[in-house]
Order: structure tokens, then C-alpha cells, then sequence
């Protein structure tokens, strides 16, 4: 189960209508900026800058706290500083209401001011199916709504044009450690990584806290938990084809000999029996001989038993999306307590990330040489498990900025990499050292269609194919 990482309220101001921005075309009435809010413009401005920050520069906008709206307006701004998101969206205007609101929304976010704007995601939540999971004051998850988010963005199950930019795929291999099958490789489609942080041993006395025990623990690096997330994995009790097909053959031949060591056989009946075991026989011995046993081979004996064994898993990443989107999982249950609690462990994180170690070499027909993301935004939890609020630190037009909800206050680059309490991260691909032959290659691999699921590596299939 997902983590549920609670918000607070924090007050958002509205800028002025007589500063509202011009915009093509005019936003929905939910989506403007309020008249009532003149009284309130001077307050805005000083609530949002420093004093020592007067001077004239660009702003991106802000959103307004709705009822604890804080995990909503990460997200949005998170995905504001996605340029693939933008160009996938404008391609969704005349068929996707929440496309067409999102899509409206980031670009009155990235609007540039000299002073703070703000704004709403009352019509973009609105567009949004089952849309009353978010209207009350319930507190949510950043994660949960993200993937809630995709969901009504993704295009229906007769459109197989296009995907996601965040839809990538992984490989999943299994080997046998008793009949030594390797599988045919399994393609898995995810739209975020979910990795989990290692696990706090509890104490006794008073320093049992998970929470307390985290901030001792030392920092885990993001490619750390990237390699850990892929390593090889022990399986027990998975169903196994050809162990299955060698227990039928033995079956079928013990059946066999008892037949005919049997005294006084029914003539008739022991010919056809004979057939028929002997037809089954030969069929799984075919079978056997394949150097992969696939689904469809194996469901076509109605074996009378299936086999479970162990086996290993090596997963790989066969195909990257256009934005990564990664979301570090805090929770974790502390057995002394009877609850769940937040783990504080650190994550160092780097502004580039490089794909090629974790990348299967063997189902891509080149290996690009740029396999490089950069860092657009992370979202920072602040608080405990059962409350706190949520931060968004964003690049916008390359500045960063700090944004609580309608507070945008810029920062440093180093600010934003020391946020070690980061929950989730998005990477962009870097398309600025790509080559020719660089860009063919990676085209090549984000255009190879995979059924797309939830997470990664957890989550079932689903029946459209995403095409990058």
C-alpha cells in the first residue's frame, strides 16, 4: 500500500484582476485570478519574496491552499517544469477536458512576472473523474495523486498513437533453480519508480521511533536505491512451466506401465487408454524440447498439476520515458508502536542522472551514447506521517525556485540538492549533448510500444499498449 503523508493548510493569496495576465485563450472562471483579492495584493507580495528581494525578476505562479490542497499544487508544479508533458498535452485539447485544464493551468504557471501570481485547480480538479476523491479536506498523497493524475491524461484504449512522456518499460526475466528454465523476457510498462528506503530496525527503550532512528541513519544515495530496486530477486512458490510439463511426463509414463503390468486389462479399453497417454506423452515432450516453454504452449496440455518452484528475477530497464518520475517511499510500519511512521532517511540525489547501467543492452538494437536525465523538479514532505505539508522546488527558465502553495520564494541549486527529505523527483531527458545518431537511437527505443501499468514492477498490465 502506498503511503498516506498528510497535508496542512496554508493560507494562499490571489493577485489582483486588475494584474491578471493576458491569456490565450481566456481562462474558465474557476481558473481566473479573483477581483475580491485587491485587498490582499500587498500582502502577497511580501508574504512571497524577501525584502532583500525586491529587485525586478521573473516569477513563475502560485496555487491556492483548497482544504489541504498542498499534495495537489506539488504535483501541478512538478509537472509544470516538464517540456514533454506540455507538447503531449496541447495534443490533447479538442479530446481531454482535464488535459485541456492542465494544459491551460501550466501555462499561466509559467508565465513570466515581476511579482508573484496565483492561481486555482478548482476547474482542473473539476475535469477530473471521480473528481470527489479530492473535493473535500481528506488529506492525500502526492504519489497517489500523480498516478490518479496519468490516469485521466492517458489516452482511451482505441488510441494507440501515443503514450505518456513518463511511460517507460521494464524487463523482467525468470530463472528456474530446479529444472534451470529462463523464461522469455517479460515486458512491464511503468510510469513511475517507486524505490523504498532501507529498513529501520527498531530499539529498545525510548529510541525505538522509526522517525527518531531514520535521521541517525546515513544518507542513501538515489543511484544506490536505482541499483538496489533492480537487482536480482528470490521468488518462492511461482509456477513453473517446464517443471510442471517434466511432472505430467512422469505422470503420464507411470500411468503407462501401470496399464499394461495391470492383470486381465480390458482390451478394449486399455487400447484407447494406451492412445491416449502415449498421444499426451508425445505432445509435453515437444514441448519440452523448446528452449522457451511459453504461456500459450504450456495453458494448451491442461496438465492435471502445476509445479511451483523458485526462481530468480533479473529486472532491467528496456525502454526509458521522456520524464522520469521517481517517488521515494517513506512509510514503513513500526512494530512497536502498532503504526506506521515516517521514515527521515536522507536521499542524495544528483541534477544528472545516467541511465546506462541500468538500461538492458540485449533488447536495444543501439545503445545511445546520451543516456543522460537532469533534474525539473522535486517535492519535499515537511512534517510526520499523520501530518505536514508539502514543497516543490522547480526549474523555471533556468532558475530554481522554492513554491508553498502560493510562497515562491527563488533559491540556489545547492539549496535545492540538499533537500534530503525529497519524496518524490523528475528528471527530464537532457537533449543538450545529444548527437545525431545519439537522437536516432533513443527515438528508437521510446518509440517500441509496451503495455503500460502503474508502478514499477508491482502493478499488473493494462490492456492498451502505450506508445512513447
Amino acid at each position: 500500500m502506498l503511503p498516506r503523508i498528510c497535508c496542512r493548510i496554508s493560507t494562499g493569496m490571489l493577485l489582483p484582476s486588475n494584474q491578471q495576465p493576458p491569456l490565450s485563450p481566456p481562462p474558465s472562471p474557476s481558473n481566473t485570478l479573483s477581483s475580491q483579492s485587491s485587498s490582499s495584493s500587498s500582502e502577497c507580495s511580501s508574504a512571497s519574496v524577501p525584502a532583500s528581494s525586491n529587485r525586478r525578476q521573473d516569477f513563475p505562479g502560485g496555487l491556492i491552499n483548497r482544504d489541504n490542497s498542498c499534495f495537489i499544487n506539488s504535483i501541478v508544479q512538478a509537472c509544470a517544469s516538464s517540456s514533454s508533458l506540455q507538447s503531449y498535452l496541447g495534443s490533447l485539447l479538442d479530446t481531454n477536458p482535464a488535459a485541456r485544464e492542465l494544459f491551460y493551468l501550466i501555462e499561466r504557471l509559467n508565465l513570466n512576472l515581476p511579482s508573484p501570481h496565483t492561481y486555482t485547480t478548482a476547474s482542473l480538479i473539476s475535469s477530473l473523474k471521480s473528481s470527489e476523491l479530492f473535493s473535500t479536506s481528506e488529506q492525500q498523497d502526492t504519489h497517489e495523486f500523480f498516478l490518479f493524475l496519468l490516469d485521466a491524461l492517458r489516452p482511451g484504449p482505441m488510441d494507440k498513437v501515443q503514450s505518456l512522456p513518463f511511460d517507460g518499460a521494464l524487463n523482467l526475466r525468470y530463472r528456474c533453480l530446479k529444472c534451470h528454465d529462463i523464461q522469455q523476457p517479460q515486458s512491464v510498462g511503468f510510469n513511475s519508480i517507486e524505490l523504498n528506503l532501507p529498513v529501520i530496525s527498531s530499539l529498545p527503550s525510548t529510541l525505538s521511533s522509526v522517525s527518531f532512528l531514520s535521521r541517525l541513519a546515513p544518507p542513501a544515495k538515489l543511484e544506490d536505491l536505482l541499483s538496489s530496486s533492480l537487482r536480482s530477486e528470490v521468488i518462492s512458490n511461482i509456477h513453473c512451466g517446464r517443471c510442471s510439463c517434466l511432472s505430467a511426463l512422469s505422470h503420464f509414463n507411470k500411468m503407462l506401465a501401470h496399464l499394461h503390468s495391470s492383470p486381465n486389462p480390458s482390451t478394449c479399453r486399455s487400447a484407447d487408454l494406451d492412445s491416449l497417454l502415449r498421444t499426451r506423452i508425445a505432445a509435453v515432450t515437444d514441448t519440452l524440447r523448446k528452449p522457451i516453454i511459453t504461456d500459450l504452449d504450456f495453458e494448451g496440455h491442461k496438465l492435471p498439476q502445476l509445479v511451483s518452484s523458485t526462481k530468480i528475477r533479473d529486472s532491467s530497464i528496456s525502454r526509458l520515458p521522456q520524464s522520469l518520475a521517481i517517488h521515494i517511499n517513506r512509510s514503513q510500519f513500526d512494530s512497536e508502536h502498532s503504526m506506521p511512521r515516517k521514515i527521515d532517511t536522507p536521499v542524495v540525489f544528483p541534477e544528472y542522472l545516467d541511465f546506462h547501467k541500468f538500461m538492458d543492452s540485449e533488447q536495444l538494437p543501439v545503445m545511445p551514447q546520451n543516456l543522460t536525465f537532469r533534474l525539473s523538479s522535486i517535492v519535499v514532505h515537511f512534517g510526520i506521517h499523520s501530518m505536514g505539508h508539502y514543497v516543490t522546488f522547480r526549474r523555471h527558465n533556468n532558475a530554481w525556485f522554492s513554491i508553498s502553495d502560493s510562497n515562491i520564494l527563488r533559491v540556489s541549486l545547492d539549496s535545492v540538492l540538499s533537500q534530503g527529505r525529497v519524496t518524490m523527483l523528475f528528471y527530464d531527458y537532457d537533449v543538450s549533448c545529444e548527437s545525431s545518431t545519439t537522437a536516432s537511437a533513443y527515438s528508437a527505443m521510446v518509440d517500441t510500444p509496451t503495455p503500460c501499468s502503474h508502478q514499477f514492477m508491482t502493478e499488473p498490465l493494462h490492456e492498451n499498449p502505450c506508445l512513447a
